[in-house]
């Protein structure tokens, strides 16, 4: 049912650290204004289809964007922790989706130390600008010497 897709390895290409959430939210906000009708107009399968691509772009997204920031600039792999155990150490199993990016970030790393990072989303809400909305109706032209 998913007929609508956007790029967002392009869309996030200059995403920076400090606005994440403003390019984001524009990301988002390209799609919106690329619906030419009222929301109400949109039949509900149009609706929701609209409403899964913007959701796939904001996973995709989010996804992308932990791995730059926790990766710090550094090779980083994304996964989930299946099981760890406590004893005198703490061991953890991680898997890792077997993409060619991760076999090769993890296979140059090798078994030398590796950093766990934590973050808070928090230190990356920001913006270049405030998002403004479109004025219901457009200034209308100037006629020559006079206003319309």
């Amino acid at each position: 049912m998913n007929n609508i897709e956007i790029d967002s390895d392009t869309v996030l290409a200059a995403a920076e650290a400090d606005t994440l959430s403003g390019d984001i939210r524009d990301a988002l906000l390209t799609h919106l204004r690329a619906i030419r009708v009222p929301w109400a107009m949109l039949s509900e399968e149009e609706q929701a289809e609209h409403i899964a691509a913007i959701s796939n772009t904001a996973e995709h997204a989010v996804r992308r964007i932990v791995g730059l920031v926790a990766g710090g600039g550094m090779p980083a792999v994304i996964g989930t922790i299946s099981k760890f155990t406590v004893k005198n150490d703490i061991k953890v199993e991680f898997l890792v989706s077997s993409l060619v990016a991760n076999i090769c970030a993890l296979a140059e790393h090798g078994k030398a130390s590796a950093v766990l990072v934590l973050s808070s989303a928090a230190d990356f809400i920001g913006e270049h600008a405030p998002a403004k909305p479109d004025p219901n109706q457009p200034d209308l032209p100037m006629q020559e010497g006079k206003a319309a």
